[in-house]
């Protein structure tokens, strides 16, 4: 694990997740499945509190690609594609599952888990083939 990989692998899932809930991609849909109204009033809200998200989410990602650089480390994963199966098993035994509980508890939509999860899915599998390559 070096300090390096662990940046890289937090800015590029930072950059996916960018990505992924904008209007480029799923943005419009995750708003639609979220039930948000957006008004003049929402948008000056959500633009306050924008800041405090973006910062919030690096540092997630940051704790996130250092524990996910132990499992690495513990694992052996030698090459990209080793690190993104590693990064994938995590997901599953983790997000995937204790995820289902905003579909069971909190009544929401299918559809929003499916494209939340797919998120960690994906942003997981790179991490760990990032992280695999790097460290």
């Amino acid at each position: 694990m070096s300090v390096l990989s662990v940046l890289v692998a937090a800015a590029a899932v930072y950059i996916l997740g960018a990505l992924w809930y904008s209007p480029v991609l799923f943005g419009n849909k995750w708003i639609t499945l979220m039930g948000i109204k957006i008004d003049k009033k929402k948008q000056e809200q959500m633009k306050k509190k924008a800041v405090k998200g973006y910062i919030g989410t690096f540092f997630a990602n940051i704790v996130m690609a250092l524990v996910l650089s132990f499992f690495v480390t513990f694992s052996g994963a030698a090459n990209f594609v080793e690190g993104m199966a590693l990064g994938a098993i995590t997901w599953l035994g983790f997000l995937a599952t204790t995820s289902l509980g905003s579909i069971f508890w909190e009544g929401r939509p299918f559809a929003l888990y499916l494209l939340n999860t797919s998120h960690h899915l994906v942003s997981l599998s790179l991490m760990g083939g990032i992280l695999a390559v790097l460290s």
